[in-house]
């Protein structure tokens, strides 16, 4: 285990360093920028959960396709190569068959409830290596490198009224990580491109804090802990969209 972290530290600065080095005098260099606007698709583990999972304690994130958008600034240092500084945000709510799930369940045991699902919100910057490859009249360009990755949940709210009335409100504090990225970027005429993009972020431990709730202090614990369990699983994102030229 202790190998596989140094390993991973090892790989991640071998990359970093590299890039900040010839990131530091880049005031003599061509550097284009451009704005990003896609669809955010959860891939892998990110996407997947039900309700029957969750009440069993399972992980699960459930994330329906989303929006997104970034900024990429990048420096041409060498005739094809260069570095690139990036910024992304992806919106996702839960995945709409995930959601019905647990209406359908408070609708068949309760005579009165409501429900406000949480959302994510994802935030890498990034930076890395960028390889330009000339294709008759266009370009394609190469993107690969690491993110520093912020997560963050909205609040999940639920309101039970039955023989007695339970209200609770779980929030989530923003937790970070360190993830990768690839891109390609292809240009259709002087300012649009349309680009492709992967983004394994990793897996960012979720702390869930239960503000409001009728349960006594244990099971507050449980009712805690099992909240923050269910959404540590890797996230890991494709996009794809149109980008423009600045």
């Amino acid at each position: 285990m202790k190998l596989k972290i140094c390993f991973s530290k090892l790989f991640t600065r071998s990359l970093f360093v590299p890039v900040i080095v010839m990131m530091l005098d880049l005031s003599s260099v061509t550097a284009q920028s451009f704005v990003k606007v896609g669809l955010g698709i959860p891939t892998g583990d990110f996407n997947e959960g039900s309700l029957l999972e969750s009440m069993g304690n399972d992980r699960f994130n459930a994330a329906a396709v989303g929006l997104s958008a970034g900024y990429i600034r990048r420096w041409q240092t060498g005739a094809d190569g260069g570095v690139f500084l990036s910024v992304d945000v992806f919106y996702n709510t839960l995945d709409r068959s995930y959601r019905d799930e647990l209406k359908d369940f408070l609708a068949d045991n309760y005579a009165s409830w409501d429900v406000v699902f949480p959302k994510y919100i994802n935030i890498p910057v990034g930076v890395g290596y960028s390889h330009a490859v000339s294709l008759n009249d266009s370009e394609l360009y190469l993107n690969a490198g690491i993110n520093f990755h912020l997560l963050k949940l909205t609040p999940f709210e639920t309101r039970i009224e039955d023989v007695y009335e339970q209200d609770s409100e779980v929030t989530y504090t923003w937790t970070y990580n360190i993830g990768f990225m690839l891109s390609l970027l292809y240009r259709i005429n002087e300012k649009y491109y349309v680009f492709a993009d992967y983004f394994p972020l990793g897996t960012s431990k979720v702390k869930a804090r239960v503000n409001r709730v009728v349960f006594d202090e244990y099971h507050q614990e449980v009712y805690k802990d099992a909240f923050s369990d269910y959404f540590n699983q890797p996230v890991e994102f494709f996009r794809v969209g149109v980008a423009i030229g600045l």
